[in-house]
């Protein structure tokens, strides 16, 4: 408050943190929030409140109430080009930074969702953005509902990761896509060079390796980005954030104790273990193989493939489990020749065929057992634990077991000089878990727990000697329901950070 008080024009520390407070019971806030919109406003309660509803008034307009869709246009990036006119910036010392993990591969109306991620785009106007888990048809939708913005993805098949800068605030330099070589999902590292308002950034994105079956590569992906960071231009402002893949860890497996597992049916306890996020990773990890072995192979026999869908897959795998139950002699197309109920009318021998020899390609299993394959996919889904503890010593005493996939306890934590932005604004608990499916139920989860984790990150790493940026207010986006559809625009939160210049 020190510089408040050298500042004649200012209200003294003390009625500041009144209208903090008083901002906060009006609003039904926070005090961080309320210091965010009363410094923009000279301390003038009134026009700080009055900020306050005309945004979250203009956050769903009557338009937005019927279809979930609001005006696009960005009157700031209008002006800027207006014949003979220049973009005059509202906020110049005000730098926001957006990070979502869109959810993609959920084709349940992808139309809608990735329509109200443009809305809040639109809306909050962030200087950058980082996205994870885009598609062709989401870029598609954004690339042309987010005119005011240069998009930069990292792929264009399968499901990857994509920047977005603000054409009226960002000085695009160059960016470079650097694959992670081991990686065994194509998995890369997106890095962009810029000026946001004039500030010198190294911006980079990544999605690193899921399952546990690939922890230590996820390890390895991790410290890799952590050193590019620590070892670039001391006089770049870095950014780095990634989402880590949602895992179910053995307490958190939907059910309290055996007795609600004596009341539950068959299909609910499958359900428990092969839930609709495992299903949709499978499956974009089977396209993208399976893409990936057309390009490299054209004439080894892919060419009718087409990309495989979640009820396929249920249904790939109810036969493969019935196999277990029905067992024959001889190849797998006798099920099919021999008439054995629910093969014929539920898959064709060849398409299922294609998938089964497809997955063994992808993982033939350590044990040698046929379905050895598909059991090593989900490895790791169901022992594993929250592994993203915010610093080794909490780490330190979570179980054995537990800890082996925790990638920042076995790096030994977050590196010097690099804060993590939750943390650095005040950790505060409404703002900490951006996957939380005790609000969000765009994934079915059956039992009575819901787990709520902390699954993605945003880092920094500030410019030395000098610091260009002080972070000041973190917080969690896409919160509302869509009405047309009764779904949310992701099963993740979307990360929206706010800095001051220095």
């Amino acid at each position: 408050m020190s510089d408040i008080e050298d500042d004649p024009d200012l209200p003294s520390a003390e009625v500041c943190g009144q209208r903090c407070d008083e901002f906060a019971k009006i609003t039904g806030t926070d005090s961080a929030l309320a210091m965010f919109f009363l410094q923009d406003r000279n301390w003038d309660l009134e026009r700080a409140v009055n900020a306050f509803y005309g945004s979250a008034v203009s956050d769903e307009p009557s338009s937005a109430k019927k279809n979930d869709i609001i005006d696009l246009v960005d009157p700031s990036s209008s002006t800027s080009q207006g014949e003979g006119q220049k973009f005059t910036d509202p906020d110049p010392h005000r730098i926001r930074l957006l990070s979502w993990n869109i959810d993609g591969l959920d084709p349940q109306y992808l139309n809608k969702r990735t329509t109200s991620i443009a809305n809040v785009i639109s809306r909050e106007k962030p200087d950058v953005i980082f996205l994870q888990e885009v598609i062709k048809d989401s870029e598609s939708i954004l690339r042309e509902l987010c005119s005011q913005y240069r998009l930069i993805p990292a792929n264009n098949t399968g499901y990857y990761t994509m920047m977005m800068l603000r054409n009226d605030t960002v000085k695009y330099a160059d960016h470079t896509v650097d694959p992670f070589i081991s990686s065994e999902m194509a998995r890369n590292l997106l890095k962009v060079n810029a000026f946001v308002k004039d500030v010198d950034m190294l911006l980079m994105t990544t999605h690193l390796e899921s399952t546990g079956t690939f922890a230590a590569e996820r390890k390895e992906q991790l410290e890799q980005c952590f050193t590019v960071m620590k070892e670039a231009d001391s006089k770049k402002t870095i950014f780095f954030d990634y989402p880590v893949i949602p895992f179910v860890n053995e307490a958190s497996v939907g059910v309290d104790n055996a007795e609600d597992c004596s009341k539950m049916s068959a299909e609910q306890l499958f359900e428990l273990f092969f839930t609709d996020y495992l299903f949709r990773q499978i499956v974009g990890e089977t396209n993208r193989y399976a893409s990936q072995c057309r390009q490299q192979e054209p004439k080894k026999g892919r060419t009718d493939w087409y990309e495989v869908t979640v009820p396929e897959l249920k249904t790939w795998l109810g036969l493969l489990l019935t196999m277990g139950l029905v067992q024959k002699k001889g190849p797998l197309g006798e099920y099919w020749l021999t008439q054995t109920p629910g093969f014929g009318v539920t898959m064709t021998r060849n398409r299922f065929l294609q998938a089964y020899l497809l997955h063994k390609e992808m993982n033939p299993g350590k044990s040698g057992n046929q379905c050895g394959f598909f059991l090593e996919l989900i490895d790791g889904y169901y022992y594993m634990s929250d592994y993203t503890y915010d610093d080794p010593q909490k780490a330190s005493s979570a179980p054995a077991r537990k800890r082996k996939h925790c990638n920042l306890y076995e790096i030994g934590g977050i590196p010097e000089g690099i804060s993590d932005m939750w943390m650095a604004t005040g950790r505060r608990p409404e703002a900490e878990f951006t996957w939380d499916m005790s609000r969000n139920d765009n994934l079915a989860w059956p039992g009575k727990f819901k787990p709520r984790k902390r699954f993605d990150r945003l880092y920094l790493r500030n410019s030395k000697p000098d610091a260009k940026l002080e972070p000041v207010y973190f917080e969690l986006v896409g919160l509302e329901r869509l009405t047309t559809c009764q779904r949310f625009p992701s099963d993740h939160w979307g990360l929206l950070t706010h800095f001051n210049k220095i």
